[in-house]
């Protein structure tokens, strides 16, 4: 091998190594701030009230205060629904964290497919996104994120192949967040 190319795979590994490392931080200040057990899957126990409240009769939007209130389409309730029906706390952790892995997983394959990079970008990129700092807080929280990102990278990958599987895609990441709504004018466009 060349020096250029070693220099090159240097600078990558500098590059993955520090972006990890910063990534490990942000996550240790948060779990830092929010130790398990009491606060692993924090945000997935408001969604769980609101589904709770709703369940039994009541408003799931009645919580109205900032950080503990239920601010998705009334739809999402359907998914929190599923980890909901999760009693053992330890069951639901793992169950969250596996779907969220197998999320991840599902997603990276689709964006391989999709945009062909080298099978030496796509290694690089695993690290990157296993250990992307706000998407390991945002599964620690327990956060909806994941799984409406899913549900858009499949809306933008069969857009030509499939379009009415692209629509339902989109719609099921509309119903889980509002905000993949924005994606429709780059579907539609």
């Amino acid at each position: 091998m060349s020096r250029s190319h070693w220099s090159r795979l240097l600078t990558v590994a500098v590059f993955v190594s520090s972006y990890i490392a910063l990534g490990a931080g942000v996550v240790s200040d948060v779990i830092e701030d929010k130790p398990p057990p009491n606060w692993i899957l924090e945000d997935h126990g408001y969604y769980e009230a609101a589904y709770d409240r709703a369940h039994a009769g009541g408003d799931a939007y009645e919580d109205r205060e900032i950080g503990t209130a239920f601010l998705y389409p009334p739809q999402s309730l359907l998914y929190v629904a599923t980890f909901a029906a999760i009693e053992r706390p330890l069951a639901k952790v793992g169950a969250f964290f596996g779907a969220s892995l197998v999320a991840l997983i599902v997603m990276l394959l689709l964006l391989r497919r999709y945009s062909k990079p080298s099978l030496g970008a796509f290694v690089v990129g695993i690290p990157i996104a296993l250990f992307f700092g706000p998407l390991v807080v945002s599964t620690y929280l327990g956060q909806i994120n994941l799984f409406a990102c899913l549900a858009v990278v499949i809306a933008v990958v069969t857009v030509r192949a499939a379009p009415f599987w692209s629509g339902v895609a989109l719609s099921v990441a509309a119903g889980l967040k509002l905000t993949p709504l924005a994606y429709g004018a780059l579907i539609v466009g």
